[in-house]
């Protein structure tokens, strides 16, 4: 017989006001992202931003340090990871729509080399207590693009220690998360044709040709402006192995789960539901959420594309090999 706290006293049903806040903290922050820096639009959202319950990116930094001093904390579960474009925002919104998933103040913290005020950013034992009292069970999580940065699995391992996590990691083909991550970034970084300064940056295809040509000569510079786990460049940032490699180093392969990105996309409700249950959690519908963080649209040039096939082809075999599974990328 299930113990009390395990046993589920209300029907899982969405929570209106829990997915308010999550569908809105994308919303604003993505607005900022797109408006003018300085603009009057821009200041207006940056002061609607303040008071959320929720943060798609960085929290206020006096909402952290007010929650510092309550440390009684809960500790996070889970972890969803991804290279930056890779769906991992949407994937996180639908993970922490489920009603036994405790919100943190925001999907992606606010950096410290401060443990504590890392840990302020998680929910409270009191807010754990009121889940766990009304469904019976109550987890939390942290969600980043953080693939493929090589010092993650240490500094997690050195603050997780032999914590049971379980890892959610989405994967996309390295050649569309590559345009993609290179769109976002000009857009990010509001790069004006009207700027003397963008008429000397390459374009994609050019670009991809020096990266790959450096690639080739073991070099591992590249050329992102702003984004994702700052590692090399574009198409470093596309080459999972030795990330998931080094975190198996320190957990098992049996307390991760792998999705396809292409599978997710077509599907975010059924893999959504396939999450839920590697992470423990009662069944549950979840609401289709639109998409908040849509990459900027773009026509990859043939040539770029052909060029970046050839260079990924066989990374994606030694890793669908690592992973006992091919996704079918091309």
């Amino acid at each position: 017989m299930a113990k009390p706290s395990e046993q589920l006293t209300e029907p899982l049903v969405p929570e209106p006001r829990k997915i308010r806040a999550i569908t809105v903290a994308t919303s604003v922050d993505r607005q900022i992202i797109d408006a003018p820096i300085g603009s009057a639009r821009f200041l207006r959202l940056h002061l609607k931003r303040q008071l959320q319950p929720y943060y798609w990116h960085h929290p206020p930094l006096w909402k952290v340090a007010l929650r510092y001093l309550n440390p009684n904390r809960m500790a996070p579960s889970f972890l969803s990871l991804g290279a930056a474009r890779s769906g991992t925002t949407q994937l996180a919104d639908y993970i922490m729509q489920h009603p036994c998933v405790v919100l943190p103040l925001a999907k992606e913290f606010a950096p410290f080399p401060n443990l504590k005020l890392l840990q302020a950013q998680f929910p409270t034992q009191r807010q754990e207590r009121k889940v766990l009292e009304r469904y019976g069970k109550a987890i939390t999580g942290y969600c980043s693009p953080s693939v493929p940065n090589l010092l993650f699995p240490y500094i997690l391992s050195g603050v997780a220690g032999d914590a049971d996590l379980r890892f959610v990691l989405i994967l996309r083909n390295p050649v569309d998360r590559t345009f993609a991550h290179w769109r976002w970034e000009k857009h990010v970084s509001h790069i004006a044709a009207s700027n003397p300064l963008a008429r000397s940056v390459p374009g994609f295809t050019d670009m991809v040709r020096l990266e790959v040509e450096a690639a080739q000569s073991h070099a591992t510079s590249g050329a992102t402006f702003l984004t994702g786990a700052y590692t090399g460049g574009f198409i470093q940032n596309s080459i999972y192995l030795p990330f998931l490699k080094t975190l198996f180093k320190f957990w098992d392969r049996s307390q991760a789960v792998v999705i396809n990105a292409d599978d997710f996309f077509a599907d975010p409700p059924g893999v959504a539901k396939r999450v839920y249950d590697f992470l423990g959690l009662p069944p549950y519908e979840p609401v289709e959420l639109p998409v908040r963080n849509a990459g900027v649209p773009g026509t990859m040039d043939p040539e770029a594309r052909q060029m970046l096939s050839d260079f990924f082809d066989p990374l994606n075999q030694k890793l669908f090999e690592f992973l006992g599974e091919d996704f079918g990328w091309k």
